[in-house]
């Protein structure tokens, strides 16, 4: 059973998450260890890409607010081949304007493609994304057509797996589409045939 760091970010929080909170846009930046695509992949369990088509703002009984997106799926990588699925992230908006904001969390939008890597559901059936906002690519397209993945940051510190530094990411990483499908798929054929890794590769933004 794989254990996500961004579960133990996660548990950090816990006391922040407990409670409802008003969104606020000044909330400190979320902090994960840098990742690439093989570090993404063999953390996940499920990997998916599809095409956000609601997202809801629920409150538990336990008072935590999370979103529920439901997702047309276009491609499954990792994990259980669905046409459809629903999946619930914590953090997001409820209809009478209260709010989480976590750190670090990406938010899909409706109407979005995405890429994401999703952690194994908590008991509740919450998933992280994998490496916090490093789990999710948004797919667009160029003015050509093409099909570009890009990764919305934010404030998001990544700490360096070889130093221990942390270091601020870029407010938007650009991927050429087809080259990061490549990677995802031959990080999926590398897991199943040698296992999870024990270690994690730094990500570097020049790839």
């Amino acid at each position: 059973m794989r254990i996500s760091l961004s579960f133990i970010v996660l548990t950090s929080l816990g006391a922040l998450a407990a409670r409802p909170l008003f969104l606020n846009p000044s909330v400190r930046a979320g902090t994960a260890l840098r990742m690439d695509t093989n570090a993404l992949v063999d953390s996940a369990s499920l990997v998916v890409q599809g095409l956000v088509l609601s997202a809801r703002g629920v409150e538990t009984e336990g008072g935590m607010i999370e979103t529920e997106y439901r997702l047309q799926v276009e491609r499954t990588f990792e994990g259980v081949d669905l046409i459809e699925r629903t999946i619930r992230i914590p953090g997001g908006l409820l209809e009478d304007g209260r709010g989480l904001l976590l750190a670090g969390l990406p938010r899909l939008g409706v109407g979005e493609e995405t890429l994401l890597f999703l952690s194994e559901p908590s008991p509740s059936g919450v998933r992280m994304p994998v490496g916090l906002s490093q789990g999710r690519y948004r797919i667009a397209r160029t003015v050509d057509g093409s099909r570009v993945a890009v990764r919305d940051q934010g404030e998001l510190g990544l700490v360096d797996p070889q130093t221990g530094k942390v270091l601020e990411a870029a407010g938007q990483h650009v991927r050429d589409y087809a080259e990061l499908i490549a990677e995802v798929e031959a990080a999926v054929v590398r897991e199943q045939a040698l296992g999870p890794r024990s270690g994690v590769s730094s990500f570097s933004e020049g790839k």
